[in-house]
C-alpha cells in the first residue's frame, strides 16, 4: 500500500528528517572515535574465526542493551554493519574506511569532532542507558518530569502540534475504513490528531486524554480552533487506567517515549478498557521487521535514545507486545513523512 498524499501542496518529509535525524551523525562519531567498534569487530572475527554476537559487543564495550539495539540498527540502516542472525559484521565500506590498518582509515577524521557535547552525551547514554536531558538542556530533568512545568508543557505541546498539522489529516484518511464511534487520543497533546479524525468523520466522537498541565493547553487550543463541542479533553494518568467508553485507542508518537515495561503497561491498560473487537492504533515511525531501517527512522531512534527511555519500536516488537497484552496484529499502513499506523484488534475476552 502506498502512502496517502499530505494536505499541503508540497512534501515536507525532508524537513521532518533533518530535525528527527539531528543526533545520528554524533552517534557515529562516538562509535568510531570512542568505541572503535568496527576495528573491534574486525579483530574479533580474525581472532575467533566467527562473528560477534550483539551480547558480546555489549559486554566488551559496557553498553546498555536498549542503547546498543538503537545503535546497531542505525549502523545497519546506514550500511556500515550487516546482521547475520543474532551476529553482526562490518560491511565492506566500514572495513575499508573505519577499521584500523586500512590505507583509507577515516577514524582520525571523525575523532577530530569527538569533543562535541552531543557526542559525549550519547557515549554516556550508551554506557548507562539513562537518557540525557531533553535537547541537551544542561542539568534539566527528564523530559517527562519537565512536563509539570506550564512553560515546558506549552513549548513541547506546540512542537508536537506543529508536527501533527501535516500528519493528522493523512492519518485520518488512512484510518477512515475502521468502524468506530468513539476514539480516545492518548497523550494527544494539543488534540491535533483528534481534530483531524472528527474532520474526516463528523459522526465520530473524540476525546484527548492528557495529564495536567497539558490538558489545559489542549482545552485552550481546541476551543480557539472551534473544536470545543467536537473534541473533549479528559484529564488523567494513562498509566493508572483508562475510561471504557471508546472503541479506538490512538497512540500517536507516544509509545516511542517509553521503555518495554511501560509500553506493555499502556497496551494492557488499553486492552482492559476496550471492548472485544476494539482497535488500538500506534501511529509513529517504526523500524521494519528485519531491523535494517528505514534509515530516517533509525536516525530518529537515536534522538529518542538520547533524550527519552524509549526508541522507535519495530513492527515485530509491537506485534509481540500486542499478543502479550490481548490484541491481534492486523496491519501496518504507511501514512506520511516516514510514519506508519500499526493496527491491532482486541481479542475476544
Amino acid at each position: 500500500m502506498t502512502a496517502h498524499r499530505g494536505p499541503a501542496g508540497t512534501d515536507p518529509t525532508e524537513l521532518y528528517r533533518l530535525r528527527d535525524g539531528l543526533y545520528a551523525a554524533d552517534l557515529l562519531i562516538a562509535v568510531v572515535a570512542e568505541l572503535d567498534l568496527f576495528s573491534w569487530l574486525d579483530r574479533y572475527e580474525r581472532e575467533h574465526d566467527d562473528l560477534a554476537r550483539i551480547e558480546q559487543v555489549c559486554g566488551a564495550h559496557r553498553l546498555d542493551p536498549r542503547a546498543a539495539d538503537v545503535t546497531i540498527t542505525y549502523l545497519v540502516a546506514r550500511g556500515l554493519l550487516a546482521r547475520v542472525g543474532d551476529r553482526i559484521t562490518p560491511t565492506r565500506v566500514a572495513r575499508e574506511h573505519l577499521v584500523g590498518g586500512s590505507p583509507y582509515d577515516l577514524r582520525a577524521y571523525y575523532a577530530s569532532l569527538r569533543e562535541r557535547p552531543t557526542c559525549r552525551e550519547l557515549l554516556a547514554v550508551l554506557r548507562s542507558g539513562r537518557p540525557a536531558a531533553w535537547a541537551g538542556a544542561g542539568s534539566a530533568g527528564a523530559w517527562s518530569d519537565r512536563l509539570a512545568s506550564p512553560e515546558f508543557a506549552a513549548s513541547i505541546t506546540a512542537a508536537m502540534d506543529a508536527r501533527g498539522a501535516y500528519l493528522g489529516p493523512v492519518l485520518a484518511e488512512t484510518l477512515a475504513d475502521l468502524p468506530a464511534r468513539a476514539v480516545l487520543d492518548l497523550g494527544g497533546g494539543s488534540g491535533v490528531y483528534a481534530a483531524a479524525l472528527v474532520d474526516r468523520n463528523p459522526g465520530l466522537r473524540a476525546d484527548v486524554f492528557e495529564r495536567p498541565p497539558v490538558d489545559d493547553v489542549a482545552r485552550t487550543l481546541l476551543a480557539g480552533r472551534g473544536y470545543a463541542d467536537r473534541v473533549g479533553v479528559v484529564s488523567g494518568d494513562m498509566f493508572a487506567g483508562l475510561p471504557g467508553r471508546y472503541d479506538i485507542h490512538l497512540y500517536s508518537h507516544v509509545l516511542h517515549d517509553w521503555g518495554t515495561g511501560e509500553v506493555r503497561r499502556l497496551l494492557a491498560n488499553s486492552a482492559a478498557a476496550l471492548p472485544a473487537g476494539g482497535w488500538v492504533v500506534v501511529h509513529d515511525t517504526h523500524i521494519d521487521v528485519e531491523r535494517s531501517g528505514p534509515l530516517p527512522v533509525a536516525e530518529y531512534s537515536v534522538l529518542l535514545m538520547h533524550s527519552t527511555p524509549g526508541k522507535c519500536w519495530s513492527v515485530a516488537e509491537l506485534g509481540e507486545m500486542f499478543a502479550e497484552t490481548g490484541f491481534d496484529y492486523v496491519d501496518c499502513r504507511p501514512t506520511a513523512a516516514d510514519r506508519t499506523a500499526v493496527i491491532g484488534r482486541r481479542t475476544d475476552r
